[in-house]
């Protein structure tokens, strides 16, 4: 059986703390992982399926395609666009 990954990119100009609290009113839970390149990126990972990478002004998505993951990547590059939008987390 074969699996399809999934990457997509989209600007993102805004800090991984605020990307972080968006993400964290969708998914409830979020985990930062380890970055084992020497770059200064970030990596967040969402419902234990979606990656999140925040590397020079761009947040790339990755994800294994099925149904259930295509919809999680959905909601997170929506956050990631309203984020870029609208900066200032309402509270």
């Amino acid at each position: 059986m074969s699996t399809v990954s999934q990457k997509m990119s989209v600007m993102f100009s805004g800090t991984p703390s605020l990307l972080a609290y968006y993400l964290n009113q969708l998914a409830g839970d979020i985990e930062y992982l380890s970055n084992t390149s020497s770059s200064s990126s970030v990596i967040i990972q969402v419902f234990g399926s979606v990656t999140i990478t925040l590397d020079s002004g761009v947040a790339y998505i990755e994800w294994t395609a099925n149904p259930v993951t295509d919809m999680y990547a959905d909601a997170v590059i929506a956050v990631i666009l309203r984020a870029e939008q609208d900066p200032i987390p309402m509270k």
